[in-house]
């Protein structure tokens, strides 16, 4: 598949890990507050739906990274890599945290959920994951800030082009028609 296919497809898996990392951090702390199995069991699940559909958004972003390269708006100029390499750090961090996340997560529910060792950690871990969940929320806020960012830039950018051309023709069409209608005059002061 060609870069620039399934660079396309980036703004719309984006919100997936989103929804679901945010969705997780609250089951999480839900579980771990109220201490009900059903929210604890659901975060689980929605920890490993976010970290399959950030590894998407990743894989996606990365793609549309190469496609571009540098964003060119249209004579305007590009837009400086760094700042689609903020959202690419801060993209990362946040695959990695969550898939770091979710191997804790994994381990807990083998050895302490399911072998019974480490009793001692069925509820006190439970706090120390909703902490971690709610510390990765920032993360999630964090990427998304410079995607918004990003996406607002070059948009706004595309905008001021457009409107740049606009300008620029209406002017163009003013000019020759001024141009027209004096040599119309012109040649009618002659006859």
């Amino acid at each position: 598949m060609s870069p620039e296919f399934v660079a396309q497809f980036h703004p719309q898996i984006v919100h997936f890990p989103i929804a679901l990392f945010l969705t997780y951090a609250l089951f999480e702390t839900l579980g771990a507050v109220l201490k009900k199995d059903f929210f604890s069991k659901a975060a689980a699940l929605l920890l490993a739906l976010g970290v399959i559909s950030a590894l998407a958004a990743l894989y996606t972003g990365n793609q549309a990274l190469n496609y571009v390269n540098v964003v060119d708006a249209s004579d305007i100029g590009p837009v400086p890599m760094q700042h689609l390499s903020e959202h690419e750090d801060w993209a990362n961090l946040t695959v990695w945290y969550f898939t770091g996340l979710l191997v804790l997560r994994v381990l807990y529910i083998l050895y302490v959920v399911i072998k019974k060792k480490f009793p001692f950690l069925i509820h006190n871990a439970k706090y120390g994951f909703a902490i971690l969940a709610l510390a990765g929320s920032y993360l999630v806020f964090r990427t998304g800030q410079e995607g918004g960012e990003e996406v607002y830039r070059t948009s706004f950018i595309k905008k001021l082009a457009e409107y740049k051309e606009v300008v620029n023709d209406s002017l163009t069409n003013k000019a020759t028609l001024n141009t027209q209608q004096d040599a119309k005059g012109g040649a009618d002061t002659v006859q």
